[in-house]
């Protein structure tokens, strides 16, 4: 019997832009909820861009930010299992990724300072998040060294050119530092988070907060950063948008992010409303 469901945001639960969770996928939310089962969301998101979803939509989801290197056991709430990366690791990569004039963004708990210098980027809603709180985000590089001081989260190198550079990079970074999570959850982007940290190391502590065991845990997502959540699942779902690694690793697979693919899944397995495009992947 499935008591929490963690689901990805960008690429799986939300729709495509301007993402939003769909009024289809909201009424089976909140009949699972209802029924009594805890929500998650678990993304690379600042917590209160992520958290800002669920309390628009009035569902008490636990928050699960930064691909696991912070949680709020509810939307909008304190942050709790804070994670860093350690300060001379992130004042190296800061260091490399000036040098090369990159476009990153560098996440400290609920701040973040992007470094961009080609003015073709979209705004910074469009590549950094949806709601992001003004007050949080910098773009002066003093004020970049000063969250490095506080605590790096998470460093996210987007590239949009498909020139292999996030191939030649993540190999440099794993060359220089193996026991970072170095990852991504869409093509253009190579996300790097602290040793052992990401939604998998996240998700147990926050099912052990609610008393229930992992393999009462159901997982949806859609791309590698969420792999580590799928694996310790009890049931795991990838989306019909899903990328190759996550589609050979999870039990069944449901319809895309264009296609409601979270309400069909929950709607299946969950609570016993037979859906199409539901397929078991392996038994």
């Amino acid at each position: 019997m499935i008591q929490l469901i963690a689901m990805d945001m960008d690429g799986t639960l939300l729709t495509p832009p301007p993402v939003h969770i769909s009024a289809p996928t909201l009424d089976v939310l909140r009949a699972a909820s209802d029924r009594g089962i805890h929500l998650a969301l678990a993304s690379g998101r600042l917590p209160e861009d992520a958290g800002s979803f669920a309390a628009q939509a009035s569902l008490d989801m636990a928050v699960i930010a930064l691909n696991g290197s912070c949680m709020a056991l509810h939307p909008l709430h304190s942050l709790v299992h804070l994670h860093h990366l350690q300060n001379e690791t992130a004042t190296i990569l800061m260091k490399r990724f000036l040098h090369l004039g990159l476009t990153f963004g560098l996440f400290s708990g609920e701040d973040l300072y992007i470094h961009d210098e080609d003015p073709t980027h979209p705004s910074p809603a469009m590549m950094w998040g949806t709601y992001l709180p003004s007050e949080h985000i910098f773009r002066k590089e003093a004020e970049g060294w000063r969250l490095v001081s506080n605590g790096v989260s998470k460093f996210v190198v987007v590239d949009r050119r498909a020139c292999g550079m996030l191939t030649e990079m993540r190999e440099e970074i794993l060359e220089r530092f193996p026991y970072l999570s170095v990852t991504s959850s869409w093509m253009d982007n190579l996300e790097i988070n602290p040793e052992h940290v990401d939604k998998g190391s996240s998700l147990p502590p926050l099912a052990d907060e609610m008393d229930i065991p992992m393999e009462h845990v159901m997982a949806i997502g859609d791309n590698s950063n969420d792999l580590p959540m799928l694996l310790c699942s009890g049931l795991s779902v990838a989306m019909g948008n899903a990328t190759a690694d996550v589609l050979e690793n999870c039990t069944f697979r449901t319809l895309d992010h264009t296609q409601d693919g979270v309400a069909s899944a929950i709607a299946h397995l969950v609570l016993g409303i037979p859906r199409k495009g539901v397929v078991r992947l392996r038994p």
